[in-house]
């Protein structure tokens, strides 16, 4: 065999659910996710990898540690070493993040108790659809658009709010310390909005997955999707405040830090004992929508409901849930969200999602 092609036509419904782990060979997987693999080396390396992340999922799987992990999923072929080249960002330097000086929130004896848990998915047209990074390690402008997106629905309506494009961030957003595909920072690119005059609607400025020549022209307004004043950033660490921010003005940006393991994700409250929590750590940047509780072996633990960028069909219909209140894996390392206009402080119940 001196050349091996498998595809087929990818058929979306039922994905996730027809096929288990222990159905899979890697010729099921490759018909099952249109799989191209050309020629026998590149095949043979997609079966080594296939193979080892089977045994990595299943031996997991049998420790019950409050998620499980599964083959069946668009990384399953794909050894650690490449998907981090092809998928992730170089690890971001978040030191560079400096929180903002002035609080928004103003917590005062009538300042509501939190529910339980809340998500922004549930009031409808906040939350835009999960999109695919690709192969580009741009995880950090889907982290902001999807941002953008959210905030600027909570503030002036769905129907006004327009899918912004994250190809001009990746193309023109290098003074920033942004680098295209190979990383960059949501709190940087919030910024660079502000200062080149705004970001493209995502018509006018299509996602490539590669970095290419900046094209963005401020003067035509008409293809300006929104502007930004500035980013506002947590203060490192504060899981508190993230919570506070994310119920009261609405989700909030982050990076976190992924190890082996994390591509293969399917459900549950993800937790890691090897991830980092540097400020120098962090390799993918997301987006936090909600947040709640789960019973796991008899205790609870809180979690964060995260918006991802690695299309719907991976983990939970394109999202995940990451233990909360630990700083794992660095996910409060640097976090930030969009500030549309002038905020004024939040005190009491003043609740912007309540115009929504």
């Amino acid at each position: 065999m001196t050349l091996l092609s498998l595809s087929v036509l990818l058929i979306c419904s039922g994905l996730g659910s027809a096929l288990t782990d222990d159905d899979f060979t890697i010729f099921e997987y490759a018909k099952y996710w249109s799989k191209n693999y050309n020629g026998e080396k590149e095949f043979e390396g997609a079966q080594t990898a296939f193979k080892h992340n089977t045994d990595l999922a299943a031996e997991f799987n049998s420790q019950n540690k409050g998620f499980q992990l599964s083959v069946n999923g668009p990384f399953a072929d794909m050894s650690w070493n490449y998907f981090k080249d092809t998928i992730l960002m170089e690890p971001q330097d978040c030191s560079a993040t400096k929180p903002s000086p002035k609080s928004l929130l103003q917590v005062t004896q009538d300042f509501p108790e939190l529910p339980e848990s809340f998500d922004w998915r549930n009031i409808p047209g906040v939350i835009s659809e999960v999109k695919n990074q690709g192969s580009c390690g741009s995880c950090w402008t889907f982290s902001t658009t999807g941002a953008l997106e959210a905030h600027h629905a909570i503030k002036y309506g769905s129907w006004k709010t327009p899918r912004l494009s994250e190809q001009q961030l990746v193309d023109c957003a290098q003074n920033f310390n942004n680098n295209g595909c190979d990383g960059g920072l949501p709190s940087h690119a919030f910024e660079y909005i502000h200062h080149s005059g705004g970001l493209s609607e995502e018509f006018f400025y299509p996602y490539e997955a590669s970095t290419k020549k900046c094209r963005f022209n401020p003067n035509l307004r008409a293809r300006v999707g929104v502007q930004t004043i500035s980013s506002f950033n947590i203060t490192q660490g504060n899981e508190d405040d993230i919570l506070l921010y994310l119920y009261n003005v609405g989700p909030v940006s982050v990076a976190f830090q992924v190890v082996e393991g994390f591509s293969l994700y399917k459900s549950g409250v993800y937790s890691s004992d090897i991830c980092l929590q540097g400020a120098q750590d962090v390799n993918h940047a997301v987006l936090v929508v909600g947040y709640g509780n789960a019973r796991i072996e008899g205790e609870t633990v809180p979690y964060w409901t995260v918006k991802n960028s690695w299309g719907k069909y991976w983990g939970e219909d394109g999202y995940f849930k990451i233990r909360r209140g630990v700083n794992m894996c660095g996910v409060a390392t640097c976090s930030s969200f969009p500030m549309l206009e002038k905020e004024e402080p939040i005190v009491g119940k003043k609740l912007l999602r309540e115009a929504v």
